[in-house]
């Protein structure tokens, strides 16, 4: 007889320890994606890269006079919210310091920021660019030094542009729409690149910034904690009141 409640002890114990593991890998898998999920709603954007081609809009009317400058515009997919954290927009682009270029010496760039949503223009930004001077002779020997590499097609003679447009942007409108314009059309940019930088980060934002991945598994561990101690409160809940019904079914 005391083999068979052994046996049954050892049974319960095996089926709880089981049910426990089960259910402790379930609650981590839900942590995890409560993890993402909170991530994605509330976490904001750290870096954007937003390439610049440009050229006329696919609206515009032909038949029109074409306009004596270039025309990018940039459709966001998804609107890129400015009403809570303040960003940084930086511009990253390749010149080549060709002859137009070097005719030219500058050019205009003009950026506008506009809410599609509420047809209002969050920023304008305007500034005017110029190419480091360099005379024929310091060209020529430029040219001279680097010449094995330009046989191996290399190309050296360009200009490269990083430059901060805004230092601190934030409106309580979100973000649509890109219209930027480059005064004289003729001058040469490549591979623009318009890139949006979280700046004065404070807490939580500062850490899953920075430190992404121990903030990630400290809050993983975190939200799993929370799941677990609900999990275990509620069965003992369960068992406490098991035991009283039973205690109360013996006594009568």
């Amino acid at each position: 007889m005391s083999i068979s409640v052994n046996t049954r002890l050892i049974i319960r114990c095996c089926q709880s320890l089981l049910i426990l593991i089960v259910v402790s890998i379930c609650l981590f898998i839900l942590s995890i994606f409560t993890f993402l999920i909170i991530r994605r709603q509330f976490m904001p954007i750290e870096h954007l890269s937003l390439p610049i081609k440009f050229g006329l809009p696919s609206t515009f009317n032909r038949e029109q006079s074409m306009p004596s400058y270039v025309v990018s515009s940039i459709n966001l997919t998804d609107s890129f919210d400015l009403s809570i954290y303040p960003y940084q927009v930086e511009i990253h682009c390749n010149s080549p310091r060709s002859y137009m270029n070097r005719q030219h010496g500058s050019f205009y760039f003009q950026m506008k920021l506009i809410s599609a949503t509420n047809e209002f223009i969050i920023h304008e930004q305007s500034r005017l660019f110029h190419l480091p001077y360099q005379s024929d002779l310091v060209r020529i020997v430029r040219t001279l030094i680097y010449l094995p590499l330009a046989l191996l097609s290399f190309d050296f003679d360009r200009w490269i542009l990083n430059e901060i447009l805004i230092d601190r942007l934030k409106s309580k409108y979100s973000l649509d729409f890109i219209e930027i314009t480059l005064l004289p059309s003729t001058f040469q940019l490549e591979q623009c690149v318009l890139h949006f930088h979280l700046t004065n980060l404070t807490g939580f934002i500062y850490y899953f910034t920075y430190y992404p991945f121990v903030t990630s598994c400290l809050s993983i561990i975190l939200i799993f904690s929370v799941y677990m101690s609900v999990y275990l409160f509620l069965t003992g809940v369960s068992i406490v009141y098991q035991m009283i019904k039973n205690n109360k079914q013996h006594s009568n």
